[in-house]
This record gives C-alpha cells, sequence and structure tokens, in this order.
C-alpha cells in the first residue's frame, strides 16, 4: 500500500474551497492532471481520468466514497487486485483560512511493484493541484465573476464586418 499526502494552507473558506472540488467542469482550470466527469454526492459513480489537458485522455469509472460537505471528498476505482487509487481531500477550517489535506492511497500489485517510480509521479501531481487550487482561489471572486461577466458581453457580440476605406487624396 502507497499513502501520499500533501497540506496546504488556502486562503479562502472552506465553503469556497468546496465549491471548487465539487465543480468536476472547472478542474481544468485548477488541475493540470485529474479530470472528473459527472455529479458529485456520497455514493454516485463519476468518470475520472489522468493526464495532460489537450491530448486524448483514458476514462474510468470511480465511485464518490465521502461527500461531506464542506469537509471530505473522496472517491475511488480500480482494477481488482491489480491495481486500485483513492483520491481524497479534507478541509479544515483555520481563522478564514482552510488547511486542505489531498491524499493518494494506491494498493494492489501494480502499486507495489512500481512503489518508487508511482511516489514521485503521485507526489508531482499532489503537489501541481494543491498549487493550481491555491492560484485558482486566490482571484478573488468579484474579480473572477466580473471577466466571466465581461467575456459573456464580448462573446455575445457578432463579429463586425463593416470595413471603412480612407479616402487618398
Amino acid at each position: 500500500m502507497l499513502h501520499i499526502k500533501t497540506e496546504v494552507d488556502i486562503a479562502a473558506s472552506p465553503s469556497r474551497v468546496w465549491r471548487a472540488l465539487v465543480d468536476f467542469t472547472r478542474y481544468p482550470e485548477w488541475n493540470p492532471f485529474i479530470a472528473v466527469r459527472g455529479a458529485p454526492g456520497a455514493g454516485l459513480d463519476i468518470d475520472w481520468s489522468f493526464g495532460s489537458y489537450g491530448r486524448k485522455r483514458l476514462w474510468t469509472p470511480a465511485l464518490i466514497t465521502a461527500h461531506e460537505e464542506p469537509r471530505r471528498l473522496a472517491w475511488e476505482f480500480g482494477v481488482g487486485r491489480l491495481f486500485n487509487l483513492q483520491e481524497a481531500f479534507t478541509l479544515e477550517e483555520a481563522h478564514g483560512r482552510t488547511l486542505l489535506r489531498h491524499s493518494f492511497t494506491c494498493g494492489g500489485i501494480i502499486a507495489s511493484l512500481g512503489k518508487p517510480l508511482l511516489r514521485r509521479r503521485l507526489e508531482a501531481v499532489l503537489s501541481a493541484a494543491d498549487s493550481g487550487l491555491q492560484r485558482h482561489l486566490s482571484v478573488p471572486a468579484r474579480v473572477a465573476a466580473a471577466s466571466k461577466s465581461l467575456s459573456r458581453r464580448s462573446s455575445s457580440r457578432a463579429p463586425s464586418t463593416h470595413r471603412t476605406r480612407r479616402r487618398r487624396r
């Protein structure tokens, strides 16, 4: 069994961090490796993928094993005794901020045989996701909402096809 855990202090309330964690459609904005499809909720099935955005992804079914708003979110997937993985997020309020504990627990034959390589890879994945979430949540909510509003307004306007010609004298 391989267990990897990180802790990161995020300058946002646990409810704000929770909203980011369960908004699976926005994972590409902060998580460079993990993608999730489906609805959040204890006991619900989701699709989980590991890889780089912009490349073809392989998806695997996963099960949400913990959904305790706004404290804990976890899911797991695997192939019998060959390989299994659990990813978990635990949130703790600390003076208006959030202490996020993020972990991967891997088991099975593949995890045992490839432990050193798997450990390095998963530590890098956790670190990148945690840093991305920190950056994502460091943007004040009103600034993010304002930029969304501006992008919606500009995308709703049809591009102008009219061009003005200057006359030569």
